[in-house]
């Protein structure tokens, strides 16, 4: 082939791979933007076959249909300030291929991640302003259709979006809210069942006694045979009888169950059942028939039929505690006590729970005088203490592996804290109420446990919050003129807990720093922060940042105080855009415009940029508080650049209590900050001495519970035999002395639970020397 052939082969190669790849198709359901290095060229290509000149051009294509948002459940609250756990979705789809684009890049994951934050914020604005019956039921159906129109318009003005949707799936109680209501419906049922006692006894002597059954208290009857349960019940006389209604059937299983074995003896007018019950319900009968029966429970109206379900309840399977045992205090107490038990009694219909023991009939208390249980001792023994132990809400022990690795970690934050200079302090943990609560705010005082003081008659209160003894400390004792580094950790005490599920006894970890007013100060304590979370490896943390000078400075600047201010405060919390541009409306339309923007300054890194240009008139504090914002954004970009950095300008945590830059730290799954903080310079005026502070705090329990950090210590100690020997003790206090963790054993112990009490070697007596060796020689 000659050179001129091959050349031209080539040329037409090329010619084609250029001419294959200058066209492209964009189908009917893909909307397209063409780029030109990078800057759109044509914003909205139309589907059909098109061809890319000049050559450089690129296309990109965008799903056209309609897409799913599938939130994760998410927790609001209504107007009377109850939580929901709501879980929702949204269609959508893109409207403006330009401006998703340009706001998106393109790409799916960013508009949903965008698109989630406001549709969350419009659900918040939503419950916010409705009770809990109109957000379930009487309201819902215009709740979703006023979310999808607001989200709507913001996803396309912002995004380029279209929602077409907006459902809510399901609205539902948090667990602890559940688990609240459960507990409250069985008091009322233990309070109903106490209160029916009282009034049979006060019924008309026309009533005669007659034993039926009874559930787990009951009197004694002696007998040869195996005893069985009875309570008592009234006979009606036979004029003041209800028509003939046959036999009504139970409204629980356990009443059906009793009625196999029921039996009517004319002489005794008692009736005895081989299984224990546990109802309010009554049951009445005539002297002269057996087979009329009344109860008096409403439930009675409506039962299902019992009997199928009887045996379940009063015989379940291998393994199971009978239902009806948790109808009454005693039969709960027995179901705790049996919850360990490897192998629960079944058969319960044939088993005698309660037996009579003549031998003893002390044995038991009150009217089940004379009784004992048919279970093992150590079953009866976890019933007697099972009541003893309760803990109050929100209090909890911490056993000894979780003690030793929260001490593990208080050790290391605190070794932490003297690298970076900070000294650590002890406040006490009671103090008088005035002192405790002393430019404080509101919030520390509903938090505060109050007490009176024995000796002198006034008002105490344990500790909430270690920050304002710290600040006291500072201003009032120290008294130093240069900046000053405390830190502190110490467990505190809230009378309520700050959030579900949370605990009333944390150990509150921190560190402040005072006589500085400038951002280098609020930099270093983030960072300090962000190192104790890095220490205890706490994962996917992410960073909201905030400034409630740029709220305060527009609030003065409108002139607002009071109730006025107030009210638009809590407006702002809640991101009620409509509220919030009633409130406005009589205010200057510049300061107006820039409150309502405020709700909508919130997101990444481009928060602050339109913060720019919607504050750009705003006072000369606002631009400050502003500036010192993106400062410290850019100098925790550069020192964590794999850090997520969240604004919200309208976020105003500890509003009556910070002055400046506010930060919190989140983790996915947790409903609540695990650690925060902020500037708050006015504190010091309080006791005397004004000065700049900014600190940050934290839960330990928090972090050991989230961290991933190996806080574990190896367990190795030394066993020494009991006994006065000469030169034991000797041996065993210089062991200690050299940071051996020695256990010296009790009279009665054997080598044998060396290894239980975490011991590797052993202390033995060769040759007259007492020497350290392994346990196993």
């Amino acid at each position: 082939m000659s050179n001129k052939s091959l050349t031209a082969l080539i040329v037409g190669v090329v010619l084609a791979l250029v001419l294959w790849n200058s066209f492209y198709i964009v189908s009917q359901t893909e909307r397209a933007v063409m780029l030109r290095f990078g800057r759109i060229v044509e914003p909205d290509v139309k589907p059909g076959l098109h061809m890319k000149i000049p050559y450089v051009n690129s296309v990109r294509k965008f799903d056209a249909r309609l897409l799913t948002l599938d939130t994760t459940t998410s927790r609001f609250l209504t107007l009377e300030k109850k939580a929901l756990m709501v879980d929702s979705y949204a269609k959508w789809r893109v409207d403006d291929a330009e401006r998703f684009y340009t706001a998106t890049s393109g790409m799916k994951q960013i508009a949903d991640e965008r698109l989630a934050r406001r549709l969350e914020a419009a659900l918040r604005d939503q419950f916010g302003k409705r009770t809990l019956h109109e957000s379930v039921s009487g309201q819902r159906d215009e709740l979703m259709a006023q979310v999808t129109n607001s989200l709507n318009r913001a996803a396309q003005q912002e995004l380029g979006i279209e929602v077409v949707d907006v459902r809510v799936k399901g609205i539902d109680l948090p667990r602890e809210v559940n688990r609240s209501v459960f507990e409250r419906m069985s008091s009322e049922r233990e309070r109903e069942r106490a209160n029916t006692a009282p009034r049979v006894r006060s019924w008309p002597k026309a009533f005669v006694r007659t034993p039926i059954v009874n559930a787990a208290c009951c009197s004694p009857r002696p007998s040869a045979r195996p005893r069985r349960c009875a309570v008592t019940a009234m006979r009606r006389p036979r004029r003041s009888m209800p028509p003939p209604m046959g036999r009504i059937r139970s409204s629980t299983p356990s009443i059906a169950a009793c009625r196999p074995t029921a039996k009517v003896s004319p002489a005794r007018k008692t009736s005895w059942c081989s299984i224990p019950r546990a109802s309010s319900s009554v049951t009445w009968r005539t002297a002269s028939s057996a087979s009329w029966r009344w109860q008096s429970h409403p439930a009675a109206q409506c039962r299902p039929p019992g009997d199928p379900s009887a045996k379940h309840c009063y015989d379940p399977p291998a393994g199971k505690i009978p239902a009806f045992l948790r109808l009454c205090p005693r039969g709960r107490r027995l179901s705790q006590a049996c919850a360990g038990h490897a192998d629960p009694p079944r058969g319960m219909a044939r088993m005698p729970w309660f037996e009579y023991d003549s031998t003893r009939p002390e044995a038991s208390r009150g009217c089940c005088r004379g009784f004992r249980l048919g279970l093992p001792e150590e079953v009866i023994s976890r019933m007697a203490t099972v009541d003893r132990w309760l803990l109050p809400d929100g209090i909890e022990e911490v056993l000894p592996p979780e003690a030793a690795r929260i001490e593990t970690a208080r050790r290391r934050v605190l070794d932490l804290f003297q690298c970076w200079g900070y000294e650590l302090v002890i406040t006490p943990h009671v103090e008088f109420l005035e002192s405790l609560l002393t430019g404080s705010g509101q919030d520390l005082d509903l938090r505060t446990f109050k007490v009176i003081d024995p000796l002198s008659g006034r008002q105490m209160g344990l500790r909430a919050d270690i920050t304002p003894q710290v600040a006291r400390v500072d201003a009032h004792t120290l008294r130093r003129e240069g900046p000053s580094r405390l830190c502190y950790a110490g467990s505190v005490l809230h009378a309520k807990p700050q959030a579900l599920s949370t605990s009333r006894s944390p150990i509150q970890l921190g560190a402040e720093l005072y006589g500085d007013a400038s951002a280098s100060s609020d930099l270093e304590v983030i960072s300090l922060m962000l190192e104790v979370l890095e220490l205890a490896d706490v994962p996917d943390v992410h960073m909201d940042l905030g400034h409630v000078g740029i709220y305060r400075g527009l609030a003065k600047a409108a002139a607002l105080s009071g109730e006025a201010e107030q009210r638009l405060f809590d407006a702002l919390q809640r991101k009620a855009m409509d509220e919030i541009a009633e409130l406005t409306a009589a205010l200057d339309p510049s300061l107006a415009g820039m409150l309502r923007a405020l709700a909508r300054l919130c997101g990444g890194r481009e928060a602050l940029d339109e913060a720019r240009v919607a504050l750009a008139g705003a006072p000369a504090e606002v631009q400050k508080a502003l500036d010192t914002l993106t400062l410290i954004a850019e100098q925790l970009a550069a020192r964590y650049p794999r850090l997520p950095l969240y604004f919200d300008l309208g976020e105003l945590r500890g509003y009556h209590y910070h002055t400046g830059v506010v930060f919190a730290v989140f983790v996915p799954g947790v409903g609540q900050s695990i650690a925060q903080g902020g500037r708050y310079d006015d504190i010091g005026a309080d006791f005397g001495r004004a000065r700049p502070a900014t600190g940050f705090s934290t839960d330990l329990k928090t972090l050991v519970g989230l961290g991933n950090a190996d806080l574990t210590t190896p367990i190795s100690g030394i066993w020494a035999p009991h006994g006065d020997e000469p030169g034991l003790w000797s041996a065993i206090r210089e062991l200690r002395r050299q940071g051996e963790r020695v256990v010296q054993a009790l009279d009665g112990q054997s080598r044998s639970d060396a290894a239980q009490l975490g011991c590797d070697r052993q202390l033995l007596l060769s040759n007259g020397v007492w020497t350290v060796a392994p346990l196993a020689s």
